[in-house]
């Protein structure tokens, strides 16, 4: 009897655990690139939130926009007053869903091409976007990768004088996050 038991209960925690549907991130990277003949300048942030339930195939980032930091002080105005201002749009949210989510097996080792279709919210402005994403499963872990295109115009970000030349009108996007199954 007792065997039975033992047998029952070790069966139903492997099944709960191949059937994780939720994973979840506290170290999300953000990554926002701009590319000028002149220069080109790196804003990193490595405490995004990120969590994906792969039961819905919804996604969703949050992360703080004071969190970025910029490889050159000069212009670490970035972030501050003149061009982000941080203190009036403290945060950016990305919320979407994997349009083809069960192209991939969450139990099997791989990389997989998926398509990312979502909203983009940064400096109050919130814009539609849609992206190639690689999901990349291991160990039963989750990697995401995606990058996409933001225009300051679109954003209504307007650049101070001194950044004009060391900024380009368009920003390249990025999310890199290893994700772990929720308890």
């Amino acid at each position: 009897m007792k065997q039975f038991i033992l047998t029952i209960c070790l069966s139903f925690g492997i099944i709960a655990f191949g059937f994780a549907q939720k994973y979840q991130s506290e170290t999300a990277e953000i990554s926002l690139e701009s590319t000028t003949p002149r220069d080109t300048i790196l804003a990193i942030n490595n405490s995004g939130s990120f969590w994906i339930d792969l039961s819905t195939n919804k996604l969703e980032m949050t992360s703080q926009v004071k969190d970025f930091v910029v490889e050159s002080k000069a212009i670490d105005r970035f972030r501050g007053k003149d061009f982000m201002e941080a203190d009036k749009f403290p945060t950016a949210i990305f919320k979407g869903n994997m349009a083809n989510g069960s192209m991939f097996d969450v139990n099997k080792t791989g990389s997989y091409m998926v398509e990312i279709v979502g909203i983009f919210t940064i400096h109050g402005v919130t814009k539609r976007v849609q992206m190639p994403a690689v999901i990349t499963v291991r160990n039963g872990k989750i990697e995401l990768n995606m990058k996409f295109n933001v225009q300051l115009k679109d954003l209504k970000l307007s650049l101070p004088g001194d950044l004009i030349h060391k900024l380009s009108d368009r920003l390249r996007a990025g999310i890199k996050v290893d994700l772990k199954p929720t308890r």
